[in-house]
């Protein structure tokens, strides 16, 4: 049996755009927590951590776990500890609804 990929309909469907999106926001969630623990260390104006928890919220809730685990940054923070977590079920509770 042979398995045909129709790429056209493979690369223009919903969940490609869906997953695409899901992936870029969760990579600049990422460089923003590198971005804040650069700036910490170095003594610069630093990113606010209203705008980190937006991106947790707003389906970056991955890339600011990692990037509190990779870089060690905001781990003693008890709404980041408490609350990206949350936001990343809130995360998966969402593109469930949604059928992704």
């Amino acid at each position: 049996m042979i398995i045909e990929l129709d790429l056209y309909k493979f690369l223009h469907s919903p969940s490609v755009y869906v997953a695409a999106m899901y992936l870029a926001v969760n990579l600049f969630a990422l460089v923003a927590m590198y971005r804040d623990k650069r700036k910490a260390i170095n003594d610069e104006r630093r990113i606010p951590e209203v705008k980190l928890l937006f991106w947790a919220i707003a389906f970056g809730a991955l890339g600011v776990l990692l990037g509190m685990w990779w870089f060690r940054h905001k781990i003693n923070a008890w709404y980041f500890y408490l609350g990206v977590p949350l936001a990343l079920v809130e995360n998966v509770i969402v593109l469930k609804a949604l059928g992704f």
